[in-house]
Parts: structure tokens; sequence; C-alpha cells
């Protein structure tokens, strides 16, 4: 009976794998809906506007991924990445400040917070969703004390090449989720992992840093990187500024080895644990933000002196992806901020109540000052519903694995797949 288990699970592997392969060379593979079983939710077109309804208040989540120059990550996605939009375009959307607006019908530009160049639930029977601003908590712990404890979690995903060298690197942020070195940070940032000895790319090195200044810490693996995600956005990898909601923009990286000399891999990383529950997430909301903005640096200084920045905030607003109700919270507004810049891509997100990480910055608008830029994060709550899509597995069930054998099945089942599909826009 086993053999005969383990026989089918092979061929629905490999079933798996020749879909996935043909649909990345047509164009035509997509995820299933991002939704658990009990909680449809459908993934409409980039960019289209939704009319708001009493079932569906969240604003639709603007286009506005980010540019991504060779050198340091962008903050422009609408939604998911960090991409500067327009003014105009921010104040056609709804303006309820608890709800989740529909995007505006005409496409947002922004910028993502990627590695680019320095250049830069509600329940259905909710009906009438609370348009009052949440009042602020007493923290959970110090701020002070959280603060200090999320700055140890939060690390630099640096990536050199042969190509750009020291003076073209690539830089994001990422934070630390599981105490075994499990890291979260952009699909737009972590995609350089699938080119890494790649002569196409100009064999390009990906390393983590931490401390501030940054300096090199540990060697890491990719472990996950959604496919869907790869299909979208591949053919922006050329571009000096790449555009995009944020939609299915996360990864997840093992940390494998230590960089350092005579200093050992240690047993347990301090990290900052995921929120299960980020629906009720209402404007007004307490957080704190960590990770390595660089958008002000050249290439020089941001491999020597770049620098981690946290800094408080609150919920602005409150996006969705979906058509189908109840409307489901993916993406949060945080308003001007320092982090709203490249290399913040992928930095922590924490409810400073809960102490618990609720998204990673993904996307900004541009605009003189980051004060006038909009800053945008992608929710664990939607990070969860594209993992369960994709693997059929909550993101908790996903991480119960053991980190080094999830590596490795990415490995065989897509990494030179997707691998492949980057290279073939590379030439």
């Amino acid at each position: 009976m086993r053999y005969l288990e383990a026989i089918f699970s092979r061929l629905t592997k490999l079933a798996i794998k020749l879909l996935i392969a043909v649909g990345l060379f047509s164009g035509l593979y997509t995820a299933a809906p991002t939704t658990e079983p009990s909680r449809p939710m459908a993934s409409p077109p980039l960019a289209t506007t939704l009319e708001p309804t009493a079932t569906s208040a969240l604003e639709r989540m603007p286009d506005m991924r980010g540019g991504q120059k060779r050198f340091l990550p962008d903050i422009t996605d609408a939604v998911p990445m960090l991409a500067p939009t327009s003014t105009a375009a921010q104040e056609s959307l709804p303006v309820s400040d608890n709800a989740i607006m529909a995007a505006p019908e005409t496409a947002v530009q922004t910028t993502a917070i990627p590695p680019t160049s320095p250049d830069a639930s509600t329940p259905a029977a909710a009906a009438e969703p609370n348009t009052a601003p949440s009042p602020p908590s007493a923290p959970a712990v110090p701020i002070a004390e959280l603060t200090l404890h999320v700055r140890k979690s939060v690390v630099n995903v640096f990536c050199t090449s042969a190509r750009g060298g020291s003076f073209r690197p690539i830089t994001g942020s990422g934070v630390i989720i599981d105490p075994r070195g499990i890291v979260l940070t952009n699909a737009h940032v972590a995609q350089y992992f699938l080119l890494e000895d790649d002569p196409l790319y100009g064999i390009i090195d990906c390393v983590l840093r931490d401390s501030s200044p940054a300096k090199r810490a540990y060697e890491a693996k990719l472990l996950y990187l959604p496919p869907t995600w790869v299909v979208a956005n591949a053919a922006q990898i050329n571009n000096d500024f790449s555009t995009g909601t944020g939609e299915h923009d996360y990864a997840l990286l093992l940390i494998t080895a230590s960089l350092r000399k005579d200093i050992a891999l240690p047993d347990t990383f301090p990290f900052v644990a995921p929120e299960r529950d980020v629906e009720t997430v209402a404007p007004g909301a307490s957080v704190l933000l960590a990770g390595y903005p660089a958008g002000f640096l050249d290439g020089i200084l941001a491999q020597r002196d770049l620098f981690l920045v946290s800094s408080i905030t609150d919920i602005k607003r409150r996006y969705t992806f979906s058509n189908v109700p109840p409307p489901l919270l993916d993406v949060v507004g945080l308003g001007g901020n320092i982090l709203a810049q490249s290399g913040a891509s992928g930095a922590a997100v924490v409810q400073t109540t809960t102490g618990r990480l609720i998204g990673i910055v993904v996307t900004s608008t541009l605009a003189p000052t980051t004060e006038e830029r909009n800053l945008n994060a992608v929710t664990l709550g939607h990070i969860g519903r594209s993992i369960f899509a994709h693997e059929r597995k909550t993101l908790e069930q996903f991480l119960a694995n053991d980190p080094k054998s999830l590596v490795a099945a990415f490995a065989e089942d897509s990494f030179l797949l997707l691998k492949a599909r980057l290279e073939k826009e590379l030439q």
C-alpha cells in the first residue's frame, strides 16, 4: 500500500512540474484562487476598479510596483510593491477611513521596494464597516523593547554581480519569522537568488547582512517563491522601473551558513512571529516598521554605510485584490514614511499592540520626499492565502515541515523552471 502511495505521489509531482513548465513558457499558468476553502477569493486583473458595495468596502489596490534598476531595489509597486503614484490618483480613491478601497480606473505608477538601483475578515454579516479609526491601545511590550527585538530580526538582502559589481548592487530587506532562520521578503527581491552563478546575468552573489551599518552575516537559499509572481513579472527584470500590485509578491529564504569568521551559525535566531489573523487590523492601528532603505545612497555607500532604520506609524488605508465578498485584507497603506524608498522592500511591519508581524513593505508611490510618498505593505493574510492556493497548506502548516526539506523540494520542483523563465527574458 505504501509503495502504491509513493508511486502516486511521484506521478502527481511530475504532473505538476509539467503543468508549471508549460505555463511558464506559454503564459497560461495561473495559481488556484488565493483562498482558503471557507473564504473564496478571486484574483482579478491588475488596476481594475471595484465599485464599493455593502459587502465589498475595501479599497481596490492600484498598480504601483516599482522601479527596479540594476542597482538598489526601488519601492514602486502599487499594492504589494512599492511604487510611486500620482496625487490625483490617490485622491480618486474612496475616502472612508476604515474601508478597503477600490483602485482607480487609471493604473497608478508606483515604485516597488524590491532590489533596484540606488538611482531609486470581515464576516459577511457585517454590512456596515466601522469608519472610525481605531483608538490607540497600549502596546503588549514597551516600544523600546519591541523595537530592539524587531531590529535584531531584520536582515538586509544584498546581491552583487560581475556585471554591476560594487557600484551597482541590488539591495532589499527581509525579516526572520521562524527561529530556524526562515526569512520572509519580497519576490522581487528574492528573484535574484534564482540567478546566482548565472552567466547571463553576470554571476550574481546574494548574501544576508545584519547590524547597523549592515555587515555580511549569512548565506541563504531560496525556500519558496510563488511561480505565479514570476509568470506575471519576469518580463520586467530588465526594466529600470517596474510596476505592479504586489499580489503574490513574497518569498521565503533559509539561512544556511555563517559568513563571519570564528562565529558559528546559531542554533536559534531572533524572530518576529507572524500574526494569524490580520483581517481586523483597522486604520489607526499602530505599527513598527524596520528595514534597510537605500534610496538616497549610491552603490558604494549602500555596501559600506547602509543603516537599519525603524519607525512608528499607523495604518492609513486597507486594500483588497478580491472581487468576491466578503473582501479580505491584502494590503495596508502606511502613508509617508522614511522607509518609503528603494531598499525597504521586505521591511517588517509589526503591530505594536501584539508584537506580531502583520506584513512586509512592498510598494510606494513616487514623490520628491519620503514624507510625500505613500508606502504599502502586503499582509500576512494575503501571503497565507497565496501559499494555500499554490501548496494547499496554510502558512503555519507549510512552515511546520523541515526547512531543509522545503529547500530541497523547491529546488527539485520549481527552481530550474523559474530560473529558465527569467533567463528567457535576460536573453
